[in-house]
Order: structure tokens, then C-alpha cells, then sequence
């Protein structure tokens, strides 16, 4: 598998109102110079079988229309900077972890890169105990 690792930055227009039909209360973004980081994992292989992305947004509460229509299986991640910490690289594990096909006779090679958040006790501990 190969992953890579992508910011998505993004400029809001306030003409545009994203919201879910029949929503009562709708948030509205008031600047639109404000440019907004998003991170985005993405894993596949040769093979073309590939991990649904991971997309962490520069949020501490999430809402489920930022990803409405992305990937089936995608995964958003709510982290108050958007950037790739060990608890968010955590989360994405334990995501690829529920696609990827492996086993003990079956085992996946993952390389990363030398991120510290992918250096973190529990990214390392959950990657032993789930036989990667």
C-alpha cells in the first residue's frame, strides 16, 4: 500500500450555504478571504484496491456536511488545527485497519514517513496488537 499525505486549502464563499434539507439552524462562514487547512490521508496499491480517504478538518465539533458527498467509507476527523497529529493518525489507522485485508499469514507493510505523528506509543501499540 501506498499512502500519502495531502493539505486541502480551501477558500469559503458566503454566497454558498452548505446544509442538509430541512435543517433549522445553519452556520455560516462570515469571511471569505480566510483560507481553511485540510488534511487529507490517501492509501492505495497497485492492485487499484484503495483505503476511502481520511479528510481532518479544523474543527473541535464535527458536522457531517463537510463530507456529504465525498467517498463512500470516508472518514472525517475534527482536530482543532486540521493538521496530522499522533491521535489523528490514530484514528486513520484504526480506519485503514477496517479495509485493508489482513492477518497474521496475511500481513500489510505500511511505510510512512518520519512524521511525529506517526511516531506516536499508541499508533505503534495498535499497529503490533491488529498484526501489520
Amino acid at each position: 500500500m501506498q499512502c500519502g499525505l495531502s493539505n486541502l486549502y480551501t477558500v469559503q464563499k458566503t454566497q454558498q450555504i452548505l446544509a442538509e434539507t430541512g435543517r433549522k439552524q445553519v452556520g455560516l462562514w462570515t469571511r471569505a478571504d480566510r483560507v481553511i487547512n485540510v488534511t487529507v490521508v490517501c492509501c492505495l496499491n497497485p492492485y487499484e484496491h484503495y483505503i476511502p480517504p481520511a479528510l481532518t478538518f479544523p474543527l473541535k465539533n464535527w458536522k457531517n456536511e463537510l463530507i456529504y458527498n465525498a467517498a463512500a467509507g470516508k472518514l472525517g476527523i475534527p482536530h482543532e488545527t486540521g493538521w496530522m497529529t499522533g491521535e489523528v493518525f490514530l484514528q486513520w489507522l484504526k480506519h485503514f485497519s477496517s479495509f485493508a485485508k489482513h492477518s497474521q499469514e496475511e500481513r500489510i507493510l505500511l511505510i510512512v514517513d518520519g512524521h511525529t505523528g506517526h511516531k506516536n506509543l499508541y499508533v505503534l501499540s495498535f499497529a503490533k496488537e491488529n498484526v501489520m
